[in-house]
């Protein structure tokens, strides 16, 4: 498989994620994948440069790299040198005949296969593989799906808030109030040529100007750490787990009812795997709004405490929860669970 007219991405090891070498399409940039990350880099001479690039999550790697729209690599050689489609093509087939080979670790430089991503995946990224399967049963139905972490929906509930307040201005209503200006003072100066003389005291105008780029630099200000802060909490987002008896012990000081969008408690944390979102073309990962319901993912020959589930859906307040089983043979089920309880048959007739 030649790597002409596909991303590609190399694994980053100190990281644990893939960085985007070359971004081809749409399949990365409006798909919700990654996430950008800015990092310093130092040459021989001393001089250090500051350069952003996307990073891939292992369970984006993976899901892109099986649907063959992204060619993934374990070192920076071959990425990045000049070869032809055909010696591509033998170097491709070479790996994937390639048997015998060990793949305990990945020869640096060298083109990752499949099963090399599954191998890092489960071996040394620690993530479960009824994780992944539950990302790519998700992905599969063009859902956008992403990390949870436990700043995550405080830091999504701010920036609503902030942006409702009117407060926020992106460029759109920048333009539009700069548009607006325009006009205004345009028709005052028409005004003006009736008048005596055809002065005009421009003071009052210098002073709205002023005033409109005050609050607009201010308000952009702001969005913009906002978004800074959303950017940085999903970079950092951990390798989702599994809710399973070992890890989710009920204790009165740990699980107890949180109020609407607070901090979660430790614990309960962990059983939140993924935010999803209703597939739309005009997603942005810098203002994606609240999800449309939660993931957590039980394993189907676990038993899961009832206690656990109430604390995680009293935990999700408004926003959906749904649990996806994930079986031995790899069969995805989701399953909607709320706290609205049993309705009275009684009410019901009368």
């Amino acid at each position: 498989m030649s790597s002409k007219g596909i991303s590609t991405c190399v694994f980053d090891e100190t990281l644990g994620k893939f960085r985007v070498a070359k971004s081809k399409g749409k399949s990365i940039g409006c798909g919700g994948y990654g996430v950008p990350h800015t990092t310093i880099n130092v040459d021989e001479k001393g001089s250090s440069s500051v350069v952003t690039h996307d990073y891939l999550f292992v369970e984006e790697a993976l899901f892109l790299h099986e649907r063959g729209l992204l060619q993934v690599y374990n070192g920076l050689d071959d990425c990045n040198k000049n070869i032809t489609n055909k010696e591509q093509e033998q170097q491709d087939e070479e790996v994937q005949d390639d048997h015998n080979k060990n793949y305990s670790t990945c020869p640096t430089g060298n083109i990752m296969t499949t099963r090399d991503i599954y191998h890092l995946m489960l071996h040394e990224l620690n993530m479960s593989l009824a994780v992944y399967l539950t990302y790519s049963h998700l992905r599969s139905q063009t859902f956008i799906v992403l990390r949870h972490t436990s700043q995550r929906i405080d830091i999504l509930r701010r920036l609503g808030q902030y942006m409702q307040s009117g407060n926020g201005h992106d460029e759109k209503t920048i333009k539009r109030k700069r548009r607006r200006f325009d006009s205004q003072e345009g028709d005052c100066k028409d005004d003006d040529t009736h008048k005596e003389g055809g002065q005009h005291n421009g003071l009052l105008n210098v002073k709205d100007e002023a005033t409109i780029d005050s609050s607009t630099n201010q308000g952009k200000i702001s969005l913009t750490m906002l978004k800074k802060e959303l950017r940085d909490d999903s970079f950092m987002a951990p390798s989702p787990q599994l809710v399973t008896c070992q890890n989710s012990c009920p204790s009165d000081n740990k699980l107890q009812r949180p109020n609407e969008y607070s901090t979660i408690q430790p614990d309960v944390n962990d059983f939140i795997a993924f935010h999803v979102y209703n597939p739309n073309s005009n997603f942005k990962k810098t203002m994606p709004g609240m999800p449309d319901f939660l993931v957590s993912i039980v394993p189907f020959s676990e038993t899961t405490d009832f206690f656990v589930l109430q604390s995680i859906v009293e935990y999700c307040g408004p926003i959906p929860l749904k649990i996806a089983v994930v079986s031995e043979s790899g069969t995805v089920s989701m399953f909607g669970i709320s706290d609205l309880g049993v309705p009275s048959i009684s009410s019901s007739f009368s």
